[in-house]
């Protein structure tokens, strides 16, 4: 149940939203099904994109994320009208270790792999993950996962 899952993740940030200020709206698509996915990897990929729009989202900003079925494919959609991606450093969000140029004097906490993880974590799920981005407006991260789950692994697994 990814909508019960993002709100636990959400319920572990409740301090950091409050401490910032910043308004929350979220949208769970009602009637939306279960999934089989791992949800320790999948809480992590929702705690990642919040945790960063918490972050790079000044004090008093806005934080929504939304969660609807769109053909065979649940979407979560997390967006921000916060500080943004530079239109020329876009292309390495999900770079190991990358973090905005313009970041980096506002925000010194972060090891940059956030993104890195989050992207293969949906990967390794069989979704998908992308974004958009304005420098000064704010950024919104898409994931998709697959309504028909992830097939169970054999074996180890490694998310490298």
């Amino acid at each position: 149940d990814l909508g019960k899952l993002v709100q636990e993740v959400l319920a572990g940030l409740k301090i950091r939203f409050a401490e910032r200020k910043l308004n929350l709206a979220v949208k769970v698509q009602p009637g939306l099904s279960q999934i089989d996915v791992d949800p320790k990897l999948i809480a992590q990929v929702y705690q990642n994109l919040l945790t960063n729009a918490i972050k790079y989202t000044a004090d008093g900003g806005r934080i929504r994320v939304k969660i609807e079925k769109v053909e065979a494919e649940v979407i979560s959609e997390i967006s921000d009208d916060g500080y943004g991606i530079p239109a020329g450093e876009q292309h390495r969000v999900f770079d190991k270790f990358y973090r905005g140029s313009n970041i980096m004097k506002l925000e010194t906490d972060g090891t940059g792999v956030g993104m890195y993880l989050a992207r293969s974590i949906v990967e390794s799920s069989r979704g998908r993950i992308w974004f958009k981005s304005k420098e000064g407006k704010g950024t919104t991260f898409w994931f998709s996962l697959p309504v028909a789950g992830t097939p169970a692994k054999e074996g180890e697994v490694s998310l490298s």
